[in-house]
């Protein structure tokens, strides 16, 4: 499975290992002291009640189109 997202008119596709489902999701801040942590934009509480964390494709993206920038 690969789930293919959009950023700044490029695509950036993501293997997974299974696709649950498609959500809309409202997305909280990491607090401290996670606030920092490299590719994560925020987390939200699934319905279940668990924690699910939220990639930041921005940062992936920019990343992959110049890795030295994050050394």
């Amino acid at each position: 499975h690969v789930i293919v997202c959009s950023f700044a008119d490029q695509f950036i596709g993501f293997v997974v290992d299974k696709l649950f489902q498609q959500k809309e999701i409202m997305e909280k801040p990491l607090g401290k002291p996670l606030e920092n942590t490299l590719f994560v934009s925020g987390a939200t509480i699934l319905g279940n009640g668990k924690v699910c964390l939220v990639i930041d494709v921005p940062s992936i993206y920019e990343f992959l189109a110049n890795p030295v920038a994050l050394r």
